[in-house]
């Protein structure tokens, strides 16, 4: 027989297995995004059998992570999926057909690099458009969202993630631009080569696309610190229980990390450490600055997972789940250093294929977070009133009578609040989470009759 304890350790097991999934994702964008760096600076390149190998990891970690995100993703869809919102659902079969695309132009590219001396560039170009155009695409009807919720309601906050939500998307924009540039750079047709020989008889696009490049830093640094404000301002009541000073050092840990190799790089602070050490220090670089920007993703998106684990309600855990999923994919993917240089294989280029998916899913779950909430503040209103109705019921019989006939009246409840919010829900799927509501305001109304006796 199935306990309720049996299933909040499949739940339990599920959740963990998305984060362990996340966090392997974000490894992987650093790994793939740093490899071209690390390459140059190690004492010996590895043989071409060996980079195959990891290049082959690459893709076929990606192809895989994108069949549980995406089925994670579905049900966050699933859970907004009513009758006002029907073409919102269709995100869904936009972003489905659109990583189903990434993928066989990677299964593609990988058969070209294994079984050929040569690739061709057109797959990586397209699979950058493909993945920089979805992501300009959601984050701008998020950013939209969010300017609709700052004309109804003015709030800090709302403003902070509408600039910052804007500025990204502004962001995303430069990065193509920038990318597509440095592609037009090399020819179609990229030959076996050594990475680091590759490199010495190649050109640098990059330094004829350094304003880009600038701009493309200050866009980052602004729209990371915007959203920096927002996650520590959401995370600020973890200051009783960690303390400020600690609070704030482990805050504070990733907006140095991600601004001071930018700072470092402007004054010249590592300038006699490279002139001496050369390649020694560059490769210590490499690998300990390298993944500033998934440090941050992680803080933005552990900011909602741990809002995930204070709410009892399915529906609303599991699009805050999916928002902080969205954060860290985002954030981690949004990388142009990796593409600097095309080599054989191409590294770099899986990084930003996560761009779309992990775009789409912070779409979904910001906006499926505000109407779950939407909904329950709808629903907690009506179980308010009626339970204030009879006061003296609360005072003179227990907890489960009051309970019981709340339960009757719960349907009515329930239709009001789908009708008000536009939700067209089932009451049985429901009715768990109404429970809880219902306990949440009981529990509010004891400790008013308290404090009035008091």
């Amino acid at each position: 027989m199935k306990t309720e304890q049996d299933g909040c350790f499949n739940i339990h097991i599920k959740v963990n297995s998305i984060f362990i999934l996340v966090l392997l994702c974000s490894a992987v964008m650093v790994s793939d995004s740093a490899m071209v760096g690390i390459y140059l600076n190690i004492p010996r390149e590895p043989p071409a059998s060996i980079t195959a190998v990891i290049f082959t990891a690459f893709v076929i970690f990606f192809v895989l992570s994108n069949y549980f995100l995406i089925k994670f993703s579905k049900q966050g869809t699933e859970v907004i999926d009513h009758r006002p919102d029907r073409p919102f659902r269709l995100l869904y079969w936009v972003i489905l057909p659109i990583q189903i695309t990434l993928c066989i132009i990677l299964t593609s590219l990988l058969i070209q690099v294994l079984t050929s001396s040569s690739y061709n560039l057109v797959f990586v170009s397209y699979a950058v458009y493909i993945s920089h155009l979805s992501c300009i695409g959601y984050l701008t009807l998020l950013a939209y969202q969010f300017f609709l919720w700052l004309r109804s309601y003015r709030n800090y906050l709302i403003i902070l993630y509408t600039s910052a939500f804007s500025i990204l998307v502004l962001n995303v924009v430069t990065s193509l631009i920038f990318l597509g540039l440095d592609l037009s750079f090399y020819d179609q047709n990229i030959e076996k080569m050594a990475i680091k020989r590759f490199i010495g008889v190649s050109s640098n696009p990059t330094i004829k696309l350094s304003f880009i490049s600038t701009f493309y830093d200050y866009l980052s640094i602004i729209a990371f610190v915007g959203i920096w404000i927002t996650t520590s301002i959401l995370l600020k009541s973890y200051t009783m229980r960690f303390g400020k000073i600690l609070f704030w050092t482990i805050v504070s840990i990733p907006l140095i990390f991600f601004i001071f190799p930018f700072l470092a790089n402007e004054v010249g602070i590592f300038d006699n450490l490279r002139f001496e050490y050369g390649r020694s220090f560059n490769l210590i670089y490499y690998a300990f600055f390298s993944p500033y920007k998934q440090v941050g993703g992680m803080l933005f998106g552990v900011a909602f997972w741990i809002a995930a684990t204070r709410t009892r309600r399915k529906n609303l855990r599991l699009l805050l789940q999916t928002t902080g999923v969205g954060m860290i994919l985002v954030f981690g993917s949004l990388v142009i250093h990796g593409l600097a240089y095309i080599t054989f294989p191409p590294f770099g280029v899986i990084t930003t294929l996560f761009m779309g998916l992990g775009s789409y899913m912070l779409l979904i779950g910001i906006y499926g977070s505000s109407r779950e909430l939407a909904r329950d503040a709808s629903v907690r209103r009506e179980l308010y009133n009626i339970a204030e109705e009879q006061p003296g019921l609360l005072r003179h019989i227990g907890t489960a009578e009051i309970e019981r006939l709340l339960e009757k009246r719960v349907k009515s409840v329930m239709d009001k609040a789908d009708t008000l919010t536009g939700y067209d829900t089932d009451i049985n799927t429901e009715q768990e989470d109404v429970k809880v509501m219902i306990k949440e305001v009981l529990n509010e109304l004891k400790k008013i009759e308290q404090d009035k006796k008091k």
